[in-house]
């Protein structure tokens, strides 16, 4: 590689250190990269520069007396607000604005109920971004569920929210916000904000429940992407047995069992008189599943196996509030997988809950595509956005 690609890389590893640690010095830098002292110390010289570190007055105290010149130590640029974050949600719709940092200190935020036509969300999506009074922004990022391109920057399909598809909601937020857009499918945003505190080579696979189903795939600290533009769509994975009719117009998707909505309609079909989806997390923290509950992580277990089967990974990190409130679920979800997971006969699969880090996750989208974007040298090869992380 060009000797500009191999530095970039180099520029991206350190950000990526600092993203997850308050602070660093040069010496720590360089011991967690394998870089000596002095390269490093060309590296934060140029990222100070250009205004994505700055130097962290203090850094932490060390008892007793300290021979030569204290250490300097630096963090990602945290004093003003650099990116515009929209998060598109079936309900709800959230601005932001972030430093460099990503999600650190007062961070300034407004929301609205998601409308369900793009010039109603283009004209509050303006009044919201008013709000947050940020100039210049370097970028807008933008996280929003179903299938999305985010190479092309189109939503090719979202069964809950039809009228987002197409470019049309790219193009609204473009003008309202003028920066360089930033597209990251909302479940692959998780995986990203799991990724800043994970091992830097981490692979897993990252399944999400909530209003539906989604996945994403992580192998060796890198953000996975196919030839189409999805992958890890196991919420469509027809469940044998199961009619009911999905939002993608096939039947027996997985997601219409253990989405919200189909967990409900599971619940008051055996017997549950919850009406809504706090009631119902409530009603299960803490007791023993029900066997209809039982039955659909039975399934749910079934669809992951085969996916890490085809993946050829040995870790699933889970994210969804029923998990927050009923442990069981992921300790009965753990126990399916290995039952059926090919690895599991060899080994364990490690299934571990994680909490929704989805600004951080967008933080780190922008430093691998805006702030240190891919140089010329590294498209060449083939290290651009694909497989970013």
């Amino acid at each position: 590689m060009h000797p500009s690609g191999l530095r970039r890389v180099t520029e991206r590893r350190v950000a990526h250190l600092l993203l997850r640690s308050a602070s660093l010095s040069r010496v720590q830098l360089a011991r967690q990269t394998g870089l000596s002292v002095a390269a490093v110390g060309k590296i934060t010289v140029s990222l100070l520069g250009a205004g994505v570190v700055e130097r962290i007055a203090g850094g932490p105290t060390r008892p007793g007396p300290m021979l030569g010149r204290p250490a300097e130590y630096f963090g990602l640029a945290r004093r003003r607000p650099r990116h515009v974050v929209v998060e598109l949600g079936v309900n709800k719709t959230q601005v932001a604005a972030l430093p460099v940092a990503g999600p650190v200190g007062d961070i300034r935020t407004a929301g609205f109920s998601t409308t369900q036509n793009l010039d109603e969300f283009e004209r509050r999506l303006t009044n919201g971004v008013a709000t947050l009074n940020i100039a210049r922004p370097l970028a807008v990022l933008v996280s929003v569920p179903g299938i999305v391109d985010e190479s092309e920057r189109r939503v090719l399909y979202s069964p809950n929210l039809h009228w987002t598809e197409g470019t049309r909601l790219f193009e609204a937020i473009a003008r309202a916000i003028d920066a360089p857009l930033v597209v990251v499918q909302e479940i692959r945003a998780l995986a990203l904000g799991y990724l800043v505190h994970a091992e830097p080579r981490d692979s897993f696979l990252w399944v999400d429940i909530g209003d539906g189903v989604g996945g994403a795939l992580v192998i060796d600290g890198r953000l996975q992407s196919g030839t189409l533009p999805f992958a890890c769509e196991i919420g469509h994975t027809p469940v044998s047995g199961n009619r009911r009719a999905c939002g993608c117009g096939g039947v027996g998707c997985l997601e219409t069992l253990l989405g919200r909505k189909g967990l409900l309609r599971s619940a008051q079909r055996n017997g549950r008189k919850s009406r809504g989806w706090g009631r119902l997390v409530s009603e299960l923290a803490g007791k023993p599943l029900p066997a209809w509950l039982r039955a659909t992580l039975a399934e749910a277990g079934r669809v992951i196996a085969g996916a890490i089967n085809t993946a050829g990974v040995s870790k699933v990190v889970v994210s969804g509030d029923l998990l927050e409130r009923s442990p069981e679920v992921i300790e009965h979800l753990a126990k399916s997988i290995n039952a059926l997971a090919l690895w599991g006969r060899f080994g364990s699969v490690r299934v571990e809950s994680a909490p929704r880090e989805r600004l951080l996750g967008l933080a780190r989208a922008a430093l691998d595509r805006v702030v240190l974007a891919p140089t010329a040298a590294e498209e060449a090869i083939g290290l651009g956005n694909r497989g970013t992380g």
